[in-house]
């Protein structure tokens, strides 16, 4: 603002001394000061520039210390990190090496342990023949294992029975997180499928599924004697028989082979 009054005051005084109104002294009085002004307008200036210039390397010194800091950082992270035993995949420790305890010295490159991975997870169960005639591949499973319980799928059943038993191998879902280890025992059971509320009866030997039989049942008004009756029976379930017709719920029916009584309609029970 100065500097502008002072150059404001110059050509007014330059024209007053052109006119002869102020002397020669007057105006180059005036033209001192304004130069005086401009040198120290000047000097500011550079004081200025040297501030910033400083402020610069302040912060360039300062993003350096920053940078070796986080360099320190990383490297030592880095170290940590090479300290950890690390598995090349995801999945379960299923033995460890002999000897190996918590302190134990290892070397690069020396093998520590053996895992499976999640997806490779197959426990197989031996199930009942006449059971695993109802069980096939892709049915769900619910299994225990080491007291965990797991969800599977069936993906293979034994073609034929040994001993009266038949090997059924479920395919454990990828997400498991238990500590299995290859020989754990497993038990559980296999969904064969969903049924709504059924009559049903202990299969009667002689009777197939999906057949229409004559059984005997106890007559309600006198239960000394069995009545013959056309049964309609569904599929087999274990050891049982759905009843689609013929027999109402509490009904008796004689479980015994009867089959010399086929063409009698009706039998007395004696004592």
């Amino acid at each position: 603002q100065n500097a502008e009054l002072l150059q404001f005051k110059l050509r007014a005084q330059k024209r007053l001394y052109a006119s002869h109104i102020i002397s020669e002294l007057d105006f180059m009085q005036t033209q001192a000061e304004q130069k005086s002004n401009r040198l120290a307008l000047a000097d500011a200036q550079r004081n200025v520039d040297i501030v910033e210039s400083l402020e610069r390397k302040l912060n360039q010194q300062r993003d350096a210390a920053l940078k070796l800091s986080t360099d320190a950082v990383d490297a030592m992270a880095s170290q940590v990190a090479g300290l950890t035993l690390r598995a090349p995949h995801e999945g379960l420790v299923y033995q460890v090496t002999d000897g190996l305890t918590v302190g134990s010295n290892v070397q690069s490159g020396q093998e520590v342990a053996k895992l499976v991975v999640g997806d490779g997870l197959i426990a197989e169960m031996q199930v009942d023949a006449a059971q695993a005639a109802s069980i096939e591949p892709g049915m769900k499973a619910k299994l225990t294992i080491a007291s965990e319980s797991v969800r599977g799928q069936v993906i293979q059943v034994a073609p034929r029975a040994i001993q009266d038993r038949v090997e059924i191998r479920i395919r454990l879902d990828r997400k498991v997180d238990g500590n299995f280890r290859a020989g754990d025992p497993v038990t559980g059971e296999i969904l064969t499928g969903a049924m709504g509320d059924r009559v049903y009866v202990h299969a009667p030997p002689g009777i197939e599924p999906n057949t229409t039989s004559n059984v005997f049942v106890q007559k309600d008004s006198d239960p000394t004697y069995l009545v013959r009756r056309k049964v309609l029976f569904g599929n087999k379930v274990g050891t049982q028989l759905i009843v689609k017709d013929g027999l109402t719920p509490g009904e008796q029916v004689v479980m015994s082979d009867l089959s010399t009584y086929k063409d009698e309609r009706r039998l007395k029970v004696s004592q």
